[in-house]
């Protein structure tokens, strides 16, 4: 395990910057014509890193409550198919796995949340990440 896999406080700050990811569905696949592209939570590969993220915590041991490790686990075990495109359904599962881990995280370890500072961090990774694809 990363130094990081037991510190609460990252996956408070990933979790959040999970959630400012887009909720939109376009209705074709999406790709760097569309403004938040790649940050969108109907990528198949935001949601692997979610996953990910998910996974390592549940490793970690910080997550001690029953509920929130059932949550995590109906996430990871559903049957996501990135063969079609993510439904308004699952893009709700995401926000509301986001909103239950993270709050449990917050009020268990006692932690702050810098939205100013993550807000900026994600603005300024998006705009690096467009920019690798030579728009904005």
């Amino acid at each position: 395990m990363l130094e990081h896999d037991l510190d609460p406080q990252y996956y408070v700050d990933r979790l959040y910057m999970f959630g400012l990811f887009s909720d939109d569905l376009p209705n074709e696949r999406v790709g760097v014509w569309h403004p938040d592209y790649p940050m969108m939570k109907c990528k198949g590969n935001t949601i692997c890193g979610l996953m990910a993220t998910l996974c390592n915590l549940q490793d970690s041991g910080l997550l001690t409550d029953r509920r929130d490790n059932k949550v995590i686990q109906y996430f990871i075990d559903y049957p996501w198919d990135f063969d079609r495109f993510t439904t308004v359904e699952e893009i709700e599962m995401i926000n509301v796995t986001l909103g239950l881990v993270g709050n449990y995280l917050i009020n268990r370890y006692q932690l702050n949340l810098d939205k100013t500072k993550l807000n900026q961090e994600f603005v300024s990774l998006k705009r690096t990440l467009r920019a690798n694809w030579g728009v904005e």
